[in-house]
């Protein structure tokens, strides 16, 4: 069953297409933010889930570096396989399954990288009597810290898996191109919605509401075919009854302006929903606990401010973690709403006598992530 805010576009049907023909095969989808990448990686991964292979999705915007990406992937093929039921049997998954709970951290490097992860794909298949089709999906390249090592390990991984498939989202750019002239990569590029499935969409997003013709069009032409902002307008729209403010001039910025104005009033709650979503901006995905703790809010007004995020589809929050619920809106927050003015690089003096003296500087100095390398 297709989610409700899902559409089967022709392009997400020929890539599922192509993953079911004989052989490894490596796709790219692209397209521009908001076009529905995840949300049909998501469905992909559902769909040959439930014909029974082996999927495992790992999001790139948490990946430092490529040998990261390798313990990543290791970690969420050891996490869908059940534990021995007889527990005098400890076979060579349980032993590989020890190593990682005792000796793997996240930078650890890999030697014949390909070669572990086939090794331990063929065992999970056969701990849990899967098909033999293995696929790893890997979303958001653009999204990685470190894109140019992340390549290179996605590069390796592709030229080297014998058996097992990728498939790679990221918005259209040079790295992908790259990608495209090395390995042997097929490209499916999503194209903005038209209007009937745009039609489809914003019925399946408002079920409760019987729309008039004038409505429909309205929200259609201002959605402009992006699955993100016609969840957006019809979420306002099932709030606020119009969409009349939003024009289609510089609409996403309008659209965002228009969330944070009619959900993040200045306002106690909405204050503290702003803390939240700078400090998701910056931390993010992190553990709703974790967040709370660094907001420095007692508990009762952080959950009332999340609840008012999770509401106007800002963010997507569970029990155990909360992040942006798109990369478009993380870069929205931090562009207009958290770094408010230009920084001159040239401006930052190294070993500033005052920054020396500061008595904070200890319990406060983070080291950048890539400073072993330097």
């Amino acid at each position: 069953a297709l989610p409700p805010a899902f559409i089967l576009t022709p392009v997400v049907a020929s890539l599922r297409d192509f993953l079911a023909r004989p052989g490894v095969r490596h796709a790219f989808l692209t397209g521009p933010g908001g076009a529905g990448k995840t949300a049909a990686l998501e469905y992909l991964a559902s769909a040959l889930r439930a014909e029974n292979h082996l999927v495992v999705m790992v999001r790139l915007r948490e990946i430092d570096m490529g040998d990261q990406l390798v313990v990543s992937i290791v970690r969420a093929l050891l996490d869908q396989t059940p534990d021995q039921t007889d527990p005098l049997v400890f076979d060579a998954l349980d032993r590989i399954r020890a190593q990682f709970q005792e000796q793997f951290t996240a930078s650890q490097r890999f030697s014949r990288a390909a070669e572990t992860l086939e090794r331990i794909i063929q065992l999970v298949i056969e701990r849990v009597g899967l098909k033999t089709r293995a696929y790893i999906f890997l979303d958001g390249l653009d999204e990685a810290y470190r894109s140019g090592d992340i390549v290179l390990a996605v590069e390796e991984l592709a030229e080297s898996l014998r058996a097992t498939s990728l498939v790679v989202t990221s918005r259209e750019s040079p790295i992908v191109d790259r990608l495209n002239e090395r390995t042997a990569f097929d490209t499916f590029k999503l194209a903005p919605l038209t209007q009937a499935e745009s039609a489809d969409l914003i019925r399946r997003l408002l079920p409760e509401r019987s729309l008039g013709e004038a409505a429909l069009e309205r929200l259609i032409s201002r959605g402009d075919g992006s699955p993100l902002f016609l969840n957006l307008l019809a979420t306002y729209f099932r709030d606020h009854d119009d969409i009349q403010l939003f024009e289609k001039s510089d609409w996403i910025r309008t659209v965002l302006d228009q969330f944070y104005s009619r959900f993040l009033q200045s306002d106690q709650a909405g204050m503290d929903a702003r803390l939240l979503l700078s400090l998701l901006a910056l931390f993010q995905p992190v553990s709703t606990s974790y967040l709370i703790e660094i907001s420095g809010l007692p508990a009762e007004r952080a959950h009332a401010a999340l609840a008012k995020l999770s509401a106007s589809s800002v963010v997507t929050s569970s029990e155990n973690r909360v992040t942006f619920a798109h990369i478009l809106l993380t870069e929205y927050h931090l562009e207009n709403r958290l770094i408010t003015h230009s920084i001159d690089v040239n401006a930052f003096q190294f070993g500033d006598e005052a920054a020396e003296r500061d008595a904070l500087l200890k319990e406060n100095f983070m080291p950048p992530r890539d400073l072993h390398f330097i």
